[in-house]
């Protein structure tokens, strides 16, 4: 298994030299395996939800933009954190933050305003799903190599927030800003990964 350290460096090489600002799905995933610590997937699950955690909550502002008055997906979050600890039944909160997002897909109009902040929802309900599976390697074990291979129903939780930032992968300028999705991924290289790769055994 790839060192944090040896991942971190070669996903921020491949950031910053990337021309429209893209962390590849191959390099993102060296990172997640980086975080597992062998033989305790308490603590590997831990990391790696706090990960996407950290994802939704630096993105609340794009939700908060469009719905002022809907705490709807901060609440699926910490519906997430009960589903990661243990107080709620898994099934139950996958199938409520389902429901959410479909109605939510049913009612609103996509605009420059409310996409992205429908990609951060997404991202929340995905993590309601990701805590569910209690499997640390819930998004390692896929061999798919691009974000753009992936369906809608298959999207992480750090793309989509990366997303609400600039604009998804296939997307290209003028459309999106590609400078904007590159400080999404340098913030989760430099301080949202570092952080959690702090959970350890004795937390």
């Amino acid at each position: 298994m790839m060192k944090l350290s040896t991942s971190l460096a070669e996903a921020q090489t491949l950031l910053e030299t990337h021309p429209r600002g893209i962390l590849p799905l191959p390099s993102r995933r060296r990172v997640w395996s980086a975080l597992i610590v062998p033989g305790d997937d308490p603590v590997s699950c831990r990391r790696l939800w706090a990960l996407k955690a950290a994802c939704v909550e630096h993105s609340l502002s794009f939700w908060y933009r469009a719905f002022p008055d809907d705490n709807r997906v901060s609440e699926y979050l910490e519906l997430a954190r009960k589903v990661e600890a243990g107080l709620v039944d898994g099934n139950e909160a996958d199938l409520a933050a389902t429901r959410f997002w479909q109605s939510l897909l049913q009612t609103e109009e996509f605009d420059d305003v409310t996409e992205p902040a429908v990609f951060v929802a997404d991202a929340a309900v995905k993590i309601v799903r990701a805590a569910a599976s209690h499997d640390p390697r819930f998004d390692i074990v896929d061999e798919i190599a691009d974000d753009d291979e992936l369906g809608p129903d298959s999207y992480e939780s750090s793309y989509l927030c990366a997303a609400a930032f600039g604009g998804m992968n296939w997307q290209h300028p003028p459309t999106i800003d590609v400078e904007a999705r590159r400080g999404f991924w340098r913030w989760y290289l430099t301080q949202a990964v570092p952080q959690v790769a702090a959970i350890d055994v004795v937390s």
